[in-house]
């Protein structure tokens, strides 16, 4: 029998755990993709309901003090730091979104997570003069659950439903974006009434 016969069982099997780890990959891939429409739930969930999430780690950018937990439909986790430029223009398109009254009237409310160090998340939610609260560094594991969601690409926002499903991101973890706008619209129309 030669080396290769004998070997065929191992490439096999080397090559079945190969294939069952792209399989793997592909479904985490799936998983984390944006989702075209925002009706379907990505698969992706958070470790709890976000206003369990965020109570206690809310902080009110013009007094600096711990805000309230607001009630919303759909939470707007939106991710970035002061010292990544396209993150101050991401805020800059969503901070007219958020004032025209449009994401309150359909229940939704945009939070700031912060990848800032500590005091630098209140400084740069002030200059940005953000009109929404914001969650600083992380203390604990639920506060690192929220910040590991959005994934290593700034800016980012990511619908949640009240329950902790993601229904869509602005930005994919391969960092694919399709924008504050459209990310914006694509929920409205997933959310509207039918």
């Amino acid at each position: 029998m030669s080396g290769s016969a004998r070997n065929a069982p191992a490439i096999v099997r080397a090559l079945a755990r190969g294939a069952v780890a792209l399989g793997a990959l592909a479904a985490a891939a799936a998983l984390g993709r944006p989702s075209d429409d925002c009706a379907a739930p990505t698969g992706e969930r958070l470790a709890a309901a976000p206003a369990e999430l965020l109570r206690g780690r809310l902080v009110e950018p013009r007094s600096g003090r711990p805000g309230a937990v607001p009630e919303a439909r759909v939470y707007l986790l939106y991710y970035g730091a002061s010292w990544c430029a396209p993150c101050r223009a991401f805020a800059r398109t969503l901070k007219p979104i958020y004032e025209s009254g449009e994401p309150a009237r359909l229940g939704y409310e945009v939070v700031f997570v912060s990848r800032d160090r500590p005091g630098d998340d209140l400084a740069y939610a002030r200059e940005a003069a953000m009109p929404w609260p914001f969650v600083g560094a992380p203390r604990d594991r639920r506060g690192r659950d929220l910040t590991e969601l959005g994934g290593d690409v700034l800016p980012n926002l990511i619908a949640v439903d009240r329950r902790g499903r993601v229904l869509c991101r602005a930005v994919d973890p391969s960092g694919r974006s399709s924008g504050v706008r459209r990310t914006f619209d694509r929920l409205r129309a997933a959310m509207a009434p039918r």
